[in-house]
């Protein structure tokens, strides 16, 4: 939907709304919506979409990554050069470490349930 009123205070400030719904045979639909200053149109629509999706994936990753044991902060702190930088890669490397070790490796993978059953 192109021009769309924000709300009822601001019924002069329009956006563009867009409400995707995927669903893959066998599986439970997946939707998501989003807001842009794009017209949206037949020709466009799809490349909004794969867009806006992908932007949502990157934030998924840094959500990720504050909230799932890795205690990703905003910022680490003020140090005097390049500390806040390098905290994050080095939580970055972490991450990909576990990553690759949920690939490669079973036992990793069965750890979760090994230390909740002691």
């Amino acid at each position: 939907m192109n021009q769309q009123p924000l709300n009822q205070a601001n019924p002069d400030l329009k956006i563009n709304f867009l409400w995707c719904e995927i669903q893959a045979p066998g599986e439970q639909p997946a939707i998501f919506s989003g807001v842009t200053d794009w017209e949206i149109n037949d020709s466009n629509v799809q490349n909004i979409a794969r867009s806006g999706r992908s932007r949502w994936q990157i934030e998924d990753t840094f959500n990720s990554l504050k909230n799932r044991g890795y205690q990703l902060e905003h910022n680490y702190g003020h140090g005097k050069e390049h500390l806040a930088t390098v905290f994050l890669f080095l939580t970055m490397l972490a991450a990909l470490v576990d990553q690759m070790e949920l690939i490669a490796c079973s036992l990793f993978k069965r750890a979760p349930q090994m230390i909740g059953s002691l």
